[in-house]
């Protein structure tokens, strides 16, 4: 989800450059399953986290989660809250349809990491006469994460396709479909921050 503004100068008939500001939020996740490496690195991350932070030390929670999330963490899932800003050149194919590629630089504002593990796995319950027995209980855990390097260049590589429609003499809405590719200090983790999606563009 975001929002912002953008400002456009029209070179040419058929060229325009445009830029602006605004805010996003972004998320990606890895799971167990498809991407160990990154789970453990996510666990690593978290009981650092713990032992670096006094305030995160005296949360019993968080103590306990720190004791299981190396064994049973199951899947991770990394939020930024980040500034955008593109530079991007549109070529008008018409008057109603253009197509626009660029790139952009996010300064992360904040991360949160969510950890998703399973706590009871094979408990020795004195119920099945001291036998091991299968009890899993899901737990999410979150804290204020650190996957993404914020000393690094981090940005995407911005293509879409739009529509414009007037809507009066001096208001038109453009309804753009878009692919955001990370690059830099983004594409370097083990998240995937590739994204897409819908943008309502209101412009006079």
């Amino acid at each position: 989800m975001g929002g912002g503004l953008s400002l456009a100068y029209q070179i040419t008939d058929k060229i325009s450059i445009r830029s602006g500001v605004s805010m996003q939020q972004y998320g990606a996740g890895v799971d167990r399953q498809n991407n160990l490496g990154a789970v453990q690195s996510a666990g690593m991350a978290f009981n650092d986290a713990v032992s670096n932070s006094p305030v995160m030390k005296n949360n019993e929670s968080l103590l306990l989660a720190r004791q299981t999330v190396d064994k049973e963490l199951s899947a991770v899932n990394n939020k930024l809250l980040t500034i955008d800003i593109p530079v991007d050149v549109r070529y008008h194919v018409s008057k109603s349809f253009y197509t626009s590629v660029g790139v952009s630089y996010v300064g992360v504002l904040d991360q949160t990491q969510e950890n998703y593990f399973v706590n009871g796995i094979n408990e020795n319950t004195s119920a099945n006469n001291g036998q091991a027995v299968s009890s899993p209980e899901n737990v999410k855990q979150t804290f204020k994460g650190s996957a993404v390097n914020t000393n690094d260049f981090n940005g995407f590589v911005n293509l879409s396709i739009g529509k414009k429609m007037t809507v009066g003499k001096k208001l038109s809405i453009a309804v753009e479909p878009f692919v955001k590719l990370p690059v830099g200090g983004l594409k370097s983790t083990d998240f995937n921050y590739t994204n897409g999606g819908l943008k309502v563009v209101t412009s006079f």
